[in-house]
């Protein structure tokens, strides 16, 4: 019962952990600055909107203090799911094609996202990669700024499943 205990208490920490990096990152203000931007950016900015993006998403991480060791990648999605990635290729993944922002707006997650109006969604698979050792956490950005608080982009953390294995396991029993 104590070991049930134990783990309970790591896997919510754990957990929290991951949700103040969200948010960490939601509040950001260059990186928000780049969303409301890239709505109205034409193709040959892009190129520098991901640059400035994923130098900042960069710079989020390495300034905090939590820990991400078990972040496997993370993608930001601007309203033209247009993809910033750290630790994979910037495209939606299985989404990528000619539709994906009709995909991705069909799909239980993201509706899920935009029904949890900014909260930390927690998914037991990943949203974007058939990948069965990870999962995804997905939030969706709102507009501080706007009347209605539109939606300017989609943060989606994919993180490894083994996080939770070496807190979760059963305390093994020593033999005499």
């Amino acid at each position: 019962m104590k070991h049930l205990e134990t783990s309970s208490e790591v896997a919510d920490l754990l957990l929290r952990n991951i949700i103040n990096l969200n948010r960490h990152i939601v509040v950001n203000e260059d990186i928000r600055n780049n969303l409301v931007y890239s709505k109205t950016s034409g193709n040959i900015e892009q190129e520098n909107i991901r640059s400035r993006m994923i130098s900042e998403l960069l710079r989020v991480i390495s300034n905090s203090s939590m820990d991400t060791r078990y972040v496997d990648s993370m993608c930001l999605f601007d309203v033209h799911f247009q993809a910033y990635c750290l630790n994979r290729p910037d495209n939606a993944g299985i989404y990528e094609g000619t539709d994906k922002a009709y995909e991705i707006k069909q799909t239980e997650w993201y509706q899920k996202a935009v029904q949890a109006q900014g909260k930390v969604e927690f998914f037991g698979y990943n949203v974007i990669e058939n990948d069965t050792n990870t999962f995804s956490t997905v939030k969706l950005f709102r507009n501080f700024q706007s009347e209605h608080g539109d939606s300017i982009g989609l943060l989606i953390v994919n993180l490894s499943k083994p996080m939770f294995e070496n807190y979760c396991q059963s305390p093994r029993r020593h033999s005499r």
